[in-house]
């Protein structure tokens, strides 16, 4: 082989190893979660990136791309400490509905948390039915926190009245149990 060969083929060898490094410092999941309005048509990202500034682009097709690039470095956004979060939050030209949201620095779907509820899949009527099991739920688990059904802007919601603990605190597992068992399913 001559010197010319030689000096291309390393060169050849330098570019893949740098495009593997790259491509193994992108494996961490770079979106932390998203929550999605109950009609699917407005995303929040919650970002681990540290305040950093980033650049977003979304694709829509078949499903929807998420790929969040450090604008300085232009390489994916890595993950820092837990207090490194960022929120960006964005409309969908249609809604999400049962199209997987993928991250493309790893190729993953993240799953989407409807709030307040996933209309695409259940209805005004099924919500109001889960959002009364769950205030029949507390009554009988903890009869000192009292929770009812009540309307806002976006419809139907949950208002639960917590029994002190004392030093102003409040609390009660059953009533997170209780959204657990019955208000969650109907979030995804």
């Amino acid at each position: 082989m001559n010197t010319k060969t030689l000096r291309r083929n390393r060169i050849l060898i330098a570019l893949a190893m740098f495009v593997l490094l790259l491509s193994a410092c992108s494996s961490d999941v770079e979106i932390l979660s998203v929550t999605a309005s109950g009609d699917g048509t407005r995303l929040e990202l919650s970002l681990n990136s540290c305040n950093r500034t980033y650049d977003v682009s979304v694709e829509e097709a078949d499903g929807v791309s998420v790929h969040v690039v450090d604008a300085k470095t232009e390489s994916p956004v890595r993950l820092g400490g837990e207090d490194c979060g960022d929120v960006w939050t964005f409309t969908l030209a249609q809604p999400l509905d049962d199209r997987p949201l993928i991250d493309t620095a790893t190729g993953r779907e993240v799953p989407v948390t409807y709030d307040p509820w996933n209309q695409y899949l259940y209805s005004e009527d099924e919500y109001r039915d889960a959002l009364a099991a769950t205030v029949a739920c507390i009554a009988e688990g903890d009869p000192e926190a009292s929770a009812s059904v009540a309307e806002s802007e976006e419809g139907p919601c949950l208002v639960v009245d917590l029994p002190e603990l004392g030093d102003g605190e409040s609390g009660s597992n059953v009533a997170h149990d209780c959204e657990v068992e019955h208000l969650s399913p109907l979030r995804r």
